[in-house]
């Protein structure tokens, strides 16, 4: 369910089928795990009042200020670049606690970072229908790579946004929106954040 103030959407069958092609090609590229050397640095910046972005060789997140912590939207591409994240956020934002990570769908480009947020003590976000999936990689033991979970010493958490359904966070000044978009063709858990802040 989209939130009402969305287009209703439409299919481009033509544009459809080439997401589809190069989905694969992109996939087989990240199998060869290129992405395990050395993180790119995490850029930080502030894209609206509370709302940070973090730009990366990795791809992008969004951390967003409430007054419990940061709320980051989307985990980067390997353990290494969430670590980095992580870090960057503990420079940037000294003493604030990671609350949260939404994680928009499984694809490993944009989750296969997300033990390293678990690790900092952010509950992961994730559609009810994937939850057996991350409590799978969320307890899973990293012995040849180890990663920041592997020595953290602590029980992730999950949170489960129902199907249809909407997951909220928010204060007085912050309003997060979390939807889950059903019968969607890039992936069946997909999540979309709506992020209102300053009541906009």
């Amino acid at each position: 369910v989209l939130p009402p103030e969305a287009v209703e959407p439409t299919l481009d069958a033509e544009a459809f089928a080439f997401g589809q092609q190069t989905h694969q090609v992109i996939d087989a590229f990240f199998n060869l795990g290129v992405f395990y050397g050395e993180a790119p640095a995490v850029t930080p910046s502030e894209i609206a009042p509370g709302v940070t972005l973090l730009a990366s060789g990795g791809g992008n997140s969004i951390a967003v200020s409430y007054e419990h912590g940061l709320i980051v939207a989307e985990a980067p591409v390997s353990p290494k670049h969430g670590s980095t994240l992580v870090d960057t956020l503990a420079e940037r934002f000294a003493g604030v606690p990671i609350t949260h990570v939404v994680q928009s769908h499984f694809h490993q480009d944009h989750a296969a970072g997300v033990r390293s947020l678990a690790a900092a003590g952010a509950t992961v976000v994730v559609s009810d229908d994937a939850t057996e999936f991350w409590d799978s990689v969320l307890s899973a033991e990293s012995t040849i790579r180890p990663d920041a979970l592997a020595s953290a010493g602590v029980v992730p958490e999950v949170e489960a946004v129902p199907l249809d359904g909407t997951f909220v966070i928010q204060d007085a000044n912050v309003t997060i929106t979390v939807h889950h978009v059903s019968a969607n063709p890039h992936a069946d858990d997909m999540l979309v954040t709506v992020i209102e802040t300053g009541g906009a």
